[in-house]
């Protein structure tokens, strides 16, 4: 087993456990909010074949496109199937699936991509709504104390957001400066929605 490549080794068991008990080979997970939860990085794939196929039996396959490959070095020891552009993904899809009969895929996988993973794996595909869920569901000691602080920090942009508010015209002045407000702190990809 790949322990290195998961968050912690108990979502790899937890996982490799949920795939098999409900009969599946594996699992398909594309660069996602899933994808960076399980693996610890943000990936994109740019309408690129890109996913990790994690198996029953605790394998980790990648599909990379070659633009993405060195990000993808931080899987540890996990197979990668390296594909460039002027090749396609195919043969490097067929050969990251080779001997998955059953395949779970996210919901959020687009349909071109479900597309070609079917086309190349010929496996029977089901999305998958247990697997991740389940371990999501399921916090550690470190992913509690991660929304400990998310909580304090929003908190705190809560507070400042009633000194903000008299001088902004517009819910969209208001949401500008509440992104601002959490990259001054060092945060990212902040989504601000306000509305009156």
């Amino acid at each position: 087993a790949h322990h290195l490549c998961w968050r912690d080794a108990r979502q790899d068991q937890a996982g490799r456990w949920l795939i098999g008990k409900h009969g599946f080979d594996g699992l398909w997970v594309e660069p996602s909010q899933n994808f960076t939860y399980l693996f610890g990085f943000e990936s994109l794939s740019l309408e690129r074949l890109c996913g990790v196929l994690v198996t029953a039996s605790g394998n980790l396959r990648a599909v990379v496109p070659l633009m993405h490959s060195e990000e993808f070095e931080t899987l540890g020891d996990t197979e990668q199937f390296i594909w460039s552009d002027a090749d396609g993904p195919d043969e490097a899809a067929a050969a990251c699936l080779k001997g998955i009969q059953r395949l779970l895929v996210e919901p959020t996988l687009p349909s071109w991509a479900l597309f070609a993973v079917r086309s190349a794996s010929g496996a029977e595909i089901e999305l998958d709504t247990r697997v991740l869920q389940t371990l999501r569901l399921t916090k550690g000691d470190g992913e509690i104390e991660q929304l400990r602080h998310a909580a304090s920090v929003t908190d705190g942009v809560i507070e400042w957001i009633g000194s903000q508010i008299p001088g902004c015209r517009t819910e969209a002045e208001l949401a500008g400066r509440i992104r601002v407000r959490y990259l001054e702190l060092g945060y990212s990809e902040v989504i601000a929605l306000v509305a009156s």
